[in-house]
């Protein structure tokens, strides 16, 4: 009982097998969120896809698995200004749980990327992509890593002056390190988003 009373002291909201969910409004616009818990495999995928629909954009934020599939994250979001969409009445953890529709990817375009497979990374992939923000970049990027076989462990994402900069430590949807050939792989698909220098404003 003791437990389950700090737990709903912690959260706003609890979900399924313990997660739970807080959202705090700042000035601006800006909510931060925070998810915490057993949430399912593609749930930033869920999310990140859920929002883009609903014209809200993610500012900033991290997330990590912490064990099996407990994660914590934190994301500062803010609803596109032309758009009318609320953040009051989004229930952020139930967007997570929820698979969306199957669409394409939303267009994207990267200015640069760092792709490292070599064994200095370890038992991830690291990737880091520069891009020109939009609602839907992460989402659309996250999906683009799911053809790839690839799923996040750990993110760092930040926005400055139009800019998406987003890292990743990435793992094989299939669990363990990816192989060998997939940074490649990745890399070359990413050149295939990126922009060529004349083309750039």
């Amino acid at each position: 009982m003791r437990d389950r009373l700090i737990h709903s002291r912690f959260f706003d909201v609890a979900g399924p097998n313990g997660a739970g969910s807080s959202v705090t409004s700042w000035a601006g616009g800006l909510q931060a969120v925070k998810l915490s818990g057993e949430l399912p495999p593609g749930w930033c995928g869920n999310l990140t896809s859920a929002l883009s629909h609903r014209n809200i954009g993610i500012v900033r934020g991290f997330a990590k698995r912490i064990v099996d599939h407990r994660w914590i994250a934190e994301f500062q979001v803010q609803s596109a200004a032309e758009s009318g969409t609320g953040l009051s009445d989004t229930n952020y953890l139930s967007l997570a749980w929820l698979p969306p529709p199957p669409a394409p990817p939303a267009d994207i375009e990267l200015e640069s990327y760092y792709v490292d497979g070599s064994p200095e990374a370890g038992q991830y992939l690291f990737l880091e992509v520069h891009g020109y923000d939009r609602i839907g970049f992460l989402a659309s990027l996250l999906d683009r890593l799911g053809t790839q076989s690839l799923v996040p462990e750990q993110m760092s994402l930040e926005t400055w002056e139009g800019r998406a900069l987003d890292c990743f430590h990435l793992k094989a949807a299939a669990g363990g390190p990816p192989r060998p050939e997939t940074a490649l792989v990745l890399a070359a698909m990413l050149e295939s988003l990126r922009v060529p220098a004349i083309g750039r404003c």
